[in-house]
């Protein structure tokens, strides 16, 4: 299989980023170094599967001075894109890098979508990924879109054979898991969530996973930050894939250079195990890089080397 990776941008936004010395609550504080970027989680899969070499589009709905300048953005990148006009005002997200131990985000909301806005955004995106496939829908959904016009997109892309992968949380990944995408994406709490069992420890992580996958024909999957992820298929089998250690810069954006790793393995024809592998390589790289979907070729090829993967469980026999 091979062609364009379709990335679902449902609410974009710029996507700025502060880096400080130190953080002081109720202070002032002082910027060491800032950018801005067209972002949103679908806009750094597109960005990731680009760098990586992939025919990838950016889908989403803009509005207002803040989708336009969205739109000026991506065009200065090359970030390849097509967009709904909305009525609303796009969001920005802020992610603050400090010398702690975690990165601070500030996300938007974003705007409002009528229900003929949000169908207009779900035929643009059923035409772009075309018959036989492959999709990611990715982040959060904008406001006004309910549960079932949430399962009504990835039953669309469905209906055209595609491989839809599903990376959001709370009542949207409920309503989208519905209709059985190929692929679920998710970290350890928002897994959790979903399937109402704590994620702490490993054998709960494990028995996580393997209740994920009930919901997928494909493969589902829990990012574990550093440590990699677990992912299970609905058969059974179940894998640990870990990158060595590495001096990350900021984590912020790995989740979704996974996804692009691990959409664009499965685009060109790679087996489970070898884009799980290319994928933790990825989100890996982006958390040197410290700019988010910023990797590079060169060195994601290097980090797959150093990745483990390990079988936890054996498919049960058919």
């Amino acid at each position: 299989m091979s062609g364009r990776l379709v990335c679902l941008n449902p609410n974009p936004s710029i996507d700025r980023t502060l880096i400080l010395d130190e953080l002081v609550l109720g202070g002032v504080n002082r910027v060491a170094k800032s950018s801005e970027v067209a972002g949103g989680k679908g806009a750094i899969v597109t960005r990731t599967a680009q760098n990586l070499g992939h025919d990838a589009v950016c889908c989403g709905p803009l509005g207002g001075r803040v989708g336009q300048t969205v739109r000026e953005m991506a065009e200065a990148e090359g970030l390849t894109a097509a967009w709904v006009p909305v009525s609303g005002q796009t969001r920005v997200n802020t992610t603050i890098v400090s010398s702690g131990p975690v990165d601070t985000v500030v996300n938007e909301a974003g705007p409002v979508l009528s229900a003929e806005e949000w169908d207009a955004y779900c035929k643009l995106a059923s035409e772009l990924a075309g018959d036989d496939g492959v999709a990611c829908i990715s982040g959060s959904l904008p406001q006004g879109v309910d549960d079932n016009q949430a399962r009504s997109l990835v039953e669309a892309l469905l209906d055209r054979n595609c491989k839809v992968f599903v990376d959001s949380h709370g009542a949207a990944l409920t309503a989208m898991a519905k209709a059985r995408p190929w692929c679920i994406k998710v970290n350890h709490l928002e897994a959790a969530a979903f399937v109402g069992n704590p994620a702490d420890q490993q054998g709960d992580i494990t028995a996580t996973v393997v209740e994920l996958a009930n919901h997928v024909t494909g493969v589902a999957i829990i990012t574990l930050g550093g440590d990699g992820a677990v992912c299970a298929t609905p058969d059974g089998y179940v894998v640990q894939v870990r990158p060595a250690p590495i001096d990350a810069t900021s984590a912020v954006g790995s989740g979704d250079a996974f996804l692009a790793g691990l959409a664009s393995a499965t685009l060109t024809g790679r087996s489970l195990d070898e884009a799980l592998v290319r994928a933790t390589a990825c989100g890996a790289a982006n958390a040197q890089s410290g700019l988010q979907g910023s990797v590079e070729l060169s060195n994601v090829e290097a980090l797959m080397g150093a990745v483990k993967l390990t079988v936890l469980q054996e498919a049960e026999p058919t």
